[in-house]
């Protein structure tokens, strides 16, 4: 876990060639830094992370930003959750995109 989009591809990029790279990766829309949208286009223009999928994780639900998004390459936009249960649905479905 990091805190922002430069660290993201800092640590994506400190990883060597010879080891498994993440199964998924999520990225909140409003990163410090290097917001999820940049971080998400930069991920997707790199022909070594491109193929790993991307989950935007956002209180936002502006219809644009999410259109945008999966136009970029996220492979889904999901709400954060407001309760437990939301939670639970959640990390249900993260866990079934870090498993295809």
């Amino acid at each position: 876990m990091v805190e922002n989009g430069v660290q993201v591809i800092d640590h994506l990029n400190g990883i060597s060639e010879d080891t498994f790279l993440p199964d998924l990766i999520v990225l909140d829309l409003n990163m410090p830094i290097l917001s999820g949208m940049e971080t998400l286009t930069r991920l997707k223009s790199s022909t070594r992370f491109k193929d790993i999928p991307v989950i935007i994780h956002s209180t936002s639900m502006y219809e644009l930003e999410k259109e945008r998004c999966l136009k970029i390459g996220a492979a889904d936009f999901i709400k954060k959750p407001v309760s437990f249960d939301q939670m639970v649905s959640t990390a249900r479905l993260l866990q079934q995109y870090s498993l295809a």
